[in-house]
């Protein structure tokens, strides 16, 4: 919390050594970005504290989503695109789901922070089978009315299926949407649903 690079890479190096990345990520970087979580809404710290740390961890997974895209040897029975909603630029959680994605061997389209539905419909054609996964940290600020939106701009030819990871949706009741539309409360319980 000092942002003291040299201190990270050296603890990083040292972890690294000893685990595997997703180890790393799992069991220091998650705990690690609860902590700091809690610290920031307490006003024990400002959001450059949050911000530097999550750089240079979001570092350490693309370099690590780098080296899992260079096996091009992927199940293409599926297609998962992966994107923000409008305003939303809190991809950590996202970014972290591009490479377990990957780890299993998926094949993924990462279009990143803040994009409009309407921008997807230029991907409907790509594949048979795609699964759009997104991540609702602060936005949207209306999720039925997104979802709405979700049905009639790209399921308005065929259904396709939409996981919605974060805990923006737990207000919703979830029995009103059709079996296509997955909510997960964390990327963990999205992984899950991955090895099925």
């Amino acid at each position: 919390l000092n942002f003291d690079e040299a201190l990270f890479e050296q603890t990083y190096n040292n972890l690294v050594k000893e685990k595997s990345f997703r180890e790393c990520f799992r069991d220091v970087f998650i705990p690690l970005l609860d902590d700091i979580g809690i610290l920031w809404q307490t006003n024990t710290i400002n959001p450059c504290h949050e911000h530097f740390i999550t750089t240079l961890i979001k570092q350490k997974l693309c370099t690590n989503i780098e080296k899992l895209q260079s096996n091009l040897d992927y199940d293409d029975s599926k297609l998962f695109v992966l994107y923000l909603p409008p305003n939303e630029i809190h991809d950590l959680g996202l970014t972290y789901f591009h490479y377990e994605v990957l780890l299993r061997g998926h094949r993924v389209i990462n279009l990143g922070p803040s994009l409009p539905l309407c921008d997807l419909e230029n991907i409907l054609d790509l594949h048979d089978r795609i699964i759009f996964a997104t991540y609702f940290t602060v936005e949207p600020t209306n999720v039925k009315a997104y979802l709405e939106e979700y049905q009639s701009i790209i399921c308005k030819k065929e259904i396709k299926e939409l996981w919605i990871m974060g805990k923006k949706h737990q207000d919703l009741d979830k029995s009103k949407y059709d079996k296509h539309i997955l909510f997960f409360d964390s990327v963990t319980e999205a992984i899950l649903r991955l090895q099925e």
